[in-house]
């Protein structure tokens, strides 16, 4: 969800504009997180996997760590929330999830942690490190 989005409306079509890049947006981030996680598991050789349960809602988790991320869009709030399960013992513990807000820039659909824009890569990580790589687990 975390993917700066290009798109082309009329002004006047703000509203539209949002409504019309956010779901491309969301589906190019899914690509990113799924890169992610096949890059993770080739080179540190462990099993997080990846699931798009819905085109505005993803899954990573790993056994290794004992978490998972719940990803959710909720394109009509205009916020993408994210929630961490703790699923065995591996994890000392789930951290607090979150919310980031979607924002129309000049280049399309922007994100935005407390106020403060993300870049794509930030996002990931804010969403993707206490999964992969967690303080406290067995896999850290």
């Amino acid at each position: 969800m975390i993917h700066q989005q290009h798109c082309e409306c009329e002004p006047n079509q703000q509203r539209t504009r949002i409504r019309r890049c956010r779901p491309s947006a969301l589906g190019a981030t899914g690509t990113e997180l799924r890169q992610d996680i096949d890059n993770f598991n080739d080179e540190q050789g462990r099993s997080a996997s990846f699931e798009q349960v819905s085109p505005t809602e993803y899954r990573v988790n790993s056994f290794d760590s004992g978490l998972e991320v719940r990803i959710t869009a909720d394109t009509e709030s205009h916020i993408v929330s994210y929630d961490f399960m703790r699923m065995n013992d591996n994890s000392a513990g789930a951290p607090e999830g979150g919310i980031l807000s979607m924002r129309l820039g000049v280049g399309g659909v922007e994100f935005f942690s407390a106020d403060r824009p993300v870049t794509s890569s930030e996002a990931r990580s804010l969403l993707l490190e206490p999964v992969l790589n967690p303080p406290g687990s067995k896999a850290a």
